[in-house]
């Protein structure tokens, strides 16, 4: 049985004090090269249960060795089977939140490239407790229609901050592609921020941004340029 056996049978055994024993007893080099199997080879292969089990050990163990793990959660996130609402993830939630809350912050910005729906994304924000001003912050890190959707959600949230909001129309405007600089015009719009310039990409009538926040397929159509259907 090889090494990559070895630690794969350990940690199905969830045998967390022989793990534990056998990364404190690894070289640097062998210690990058346990992440790498553990990252592409040992979590990518586990069911919804044991990749959160066995992630939320390693977190916990060694957190700034196993953060990068969280990328791992890819198939599970495409197969349709990821599911964040179960103890291990609440165990690694409560105990970021106690010792690392920054730490949070960085799992989420790994995971997101990865979720495939808006479920997936609502549901990891709801397991890991994330406030408002933090999902924005999260959500501003990807650049799909439904991360802009609920970006839009979220900005509701705190509709008299302006200034949030301005700063968001800012960086939305400064990435150049067609479907940000969209939102950009869609949050000034909405939000009413008249004290920043960004180019009208698309026109849409006070009447019909009402119909943005209640319909999703209005709001994505108005990104691609579209008008609300009415």
């Amino acid at each position: 049985m090889n090494k990559l056996e070895v630690l794969s049978n350990t940690i199905k055994a969830r045998d967390w004090e022989k793990l534990d024993s056998y990364i404190k007893g690894l070289n640097s080099n062998g210690f990058k090269s346990l992440q790498t199997e553990v990252r592409t080879k040992i979590l990518p292969q586990y069911d919804n249960e044991m990749f959160w089990n066995s992630l939320s050990h390693l977190i916990i163990f060694k957190k700034q060795a196993f953060l990068a793990c969280s990328v791992a959660v890819e198939g599970l996130a495409k197969n349709g089977t990821l599911d964040f609402n179960n103890e291990h993830v609440k165990a690694l939630s409560d105990y970021l939140h106690a010792n690392y809350p920054d730490a949070i912050i960085r799992i989420m910005n790994l995971m997101m490239p990865f979720l495939t729906n808006e479920k997936q994304v609502r549901d990891m924000f709801a397991a890991f407790d994330l406030d408002n001003r933090t999902r924005i912050a999260v959500l501003l890190t990807q650049h799909t229609p439904t991360n802009y959707y609920l970006l839009f959600e979220a900005l509701a949230h705190q509709h008299e901050d302006k200034v949030l909001i301005k700063k968001c129309c800012m960086l939305l405007a400064n990435r150049g592609d067609d479907m940000s600089l969209n939102m950009a015009c869609i949050l000034k719009e909405y939000f009413d921020i008249s004290d920043v310039n960004i180019p009208k990409s698309i026109h849409i009538e006070q009447y019909e941004l009402s119909h943005l926040e209640r319909n999703k397929e209005n709001f994505i159509n108005a990104l691609h340029g579209k008008r609300p259907k009415i």
